[in-house]
């Protein structure tokens, strides 16, 4: 499941021993044929008994330097095709080993947001995607429109989306988006996945619970392969759906840049602005108030008399336990991770990311 080593190409030519082999024949070789071929233009030998060398060695110093440079250049093209052809040497190094640096190599097999280390599999999180579905006409039975989809600017600008964002940005965000929705399948928790259920989300959603999203946030964050701990009590936390249901989740450890953890708060903004009852400031539903409305009291409990919680609304973007987590986790994978642009972002991309 969780694979113990990794390669790692190497990165500089000096470590790869084709290259050097290449490079130090061919130096040899064209010096060589250089400095012969000046002798038989000069139409002298290099030594002649009873000459001074002194004075051979001055007559083709110039033209000598001049081949020898020449040769140089043609070794290091012979060098750069060899490179090509022939394979590269690879080290090993184990998963959690430490750099010289004391932070942990950035290198991994995840390429992809949604790519879970205990992967739900294709009949579970179909049978997770039918409850969401259920559970979006059950509660959300009077509304008949779907939360409009989310597209974005493509074509600099010329097409224009619903959204202030480049479309490879959404693509970006929609990866996410994935990803999270089969970790709440996974987590059992399906108030979540209306919203980020593209196809079936209503137009006036659930926002992500800010505990399953700090726990996503840690989940692909923290070192691989360890438990995952809840951020309150600090207790192990378990699959509670599919095939390791009952099993404690084990961190994928896939995030490992400051920029990643940046984009996904930016995804959770973007996500959450496209309706309008997840707008605003971040509030969880009130047990007193949907006590009190079911049993037709009144309307809202006395401590929400001018702002009833019957229901979960507002940004999470924007709901301050979520931040703090977003800046926690940002310092721990600066700490501990090497950094390394594996991602790079287009100068649209990064105005999207800095404008949230």
């Amino acid at each position: 499941m969780l694979s113990d080593l990794e390669s790692a190409p190497c990165a500089l030519c000096i470590f790869n021993v084709n290259s050097l082999l290449t490079s130090f024949l061919g130096l040899v070789i064209f010096q060589t044929v250089g400095l012969y071929y000046v002798s038989s233009i000069l139409n002298f030998p290099l030594l002649v008994p009873g000459k001074s060398k002194s004075f051979y060695i001055n007559i083709i110093h110039i033209k000598y330097l001049f081949h020898s440079l020449y040769s140089i250049l043609i070794s290091s093209f012979i060098m750069a095709i060899f490179t090509r052809i022939l394979p590269k040497h690879t080290i090993k190094r184990n998963a959690n080993e430490k750099l010289p640096n004391g932070k942990q190599s950035n290198k991994n097999k995840g390429k992809h947001f949604q790519k879970l280390s205990q992967k739900l599999s294709a009949k579970d999180k179909a049978k997770g995607l039918k409850l969401v579905v259920d559970l979006v006409s059950k509660l959300f039975k009077s509304s008949k429109k779907l939360s409009s989809k989310i597209h974005g600017k493509t074509n600099h600008g010329k097409t224009i989306g619903n959204v202030n964002a480049q479309e490879s940005t959404v693509l970006r965000y929609a990866s996410i988006w994935a990803g999270m929705l089969e970790f709440c399948i996974a987590m059992g928790d399906y108030s979540s996945c209306i919203i980020l259920h593209r196809d079936t989300c209503p137009e006036n959603p659930f926002p992500v619970l800010n505990e399953t999203a700090i726990l996503y946030l840690r989940y692909m964050c923290m070192e691989k392969g360890t438990p995952l701990l809840h951020f309150n009590d600090h207790t192990k936390v378990f699959w509670r759906e599919g095939t390791h249901k009952g099993h404690p989740v084990l961190c994928a450890g896939t995030w490992r840049a400051v920029s990643t953890v940046e984009l996904f708060r930016a995804s959770m903004r973007l996500l959450h602005e496209n309706n309008d009852v997840t707008k605003g400031p971040y509030v969880l539903e009130c047990q007193d108030c949907i006590d009190y409305h079911s049993d037709k009291r009144q309307p809202i409990c006395n401590i929400h008399l001018y702002d009833s919680r019957l229901r979960r609304k507002g940004c999470l973007a924007d709901d301050f336990e979520f931040i703090k987590h977003i800046k926690m986790m940002s310092g721990y994978v600066d700490k501990n991770y090497q950094a390394k642009a594996t991602t790079p972002f287009l100068p649209g991309e990064l105005r999207d990311i800095r404008d949230t």
